[in-house]
């Protein structure tokens, strides 16, 4: 099965700061590490994780982009781009909606790849996502 992971999943996973969500996001990876799951992220996805650990965190950057390299490293880890008419879309979308440009962006990808996102975030169910926190 086939998953777009959202930035709070990876930051769990990183940060071990959550006991029942850093818990799920270990269960994920590991199953994307045994080839179980495909896992698929985006830039943005990986700018909103580096920021965050660094910036909200105070994680070493050197360290943060490590842990990035070998999570990007997995087998069954893809990055996926968007279109530029999507992209014309999220940013009309985004005019209107009082909603994050990073989640538009993560909506219109699960959209058109047919595909569950797996998040922490219970605003992704607002969207019609269809929204895991497991697999």
């Amino acid at each position: 099965m086939r998953y777009f992971i959202d930035a709070n999943v990876i930051l769990r996973f990183f940060l071990k700061d959550h006991k029942e969500y850093s818990q799920k996001a270990k269960v994920i990876f590991e199953e994307i590490k045994k080839e179980k799951a495909l896992g698929l992220v985006s830039p943005l996805v990986i700018h909103e994780v580096l920021y965050v650990a660094i910036k909200v965190y105070g994680q070493e950057r050197k360290i943060v982009a490590s842990k990035l390299i070998s999570l990007l490293g997995l087998n069954n880890i893809e990055v996926l781009d968007m279109p530029k008419g999507d992209l014309l879309e999220v940013l009309d979308s985004f005019s209107k909606l009082n909603i994050d440009f990073p989640d538009l962006v993560y909506a219109k990808v699960c959209e058109k790849e047919n595909i569950p996102i797996i998040s922490f975030d219970k605003h992704f169910d607002k969207l019609g996502l269809k929204r895991l926190e497991e697999i």
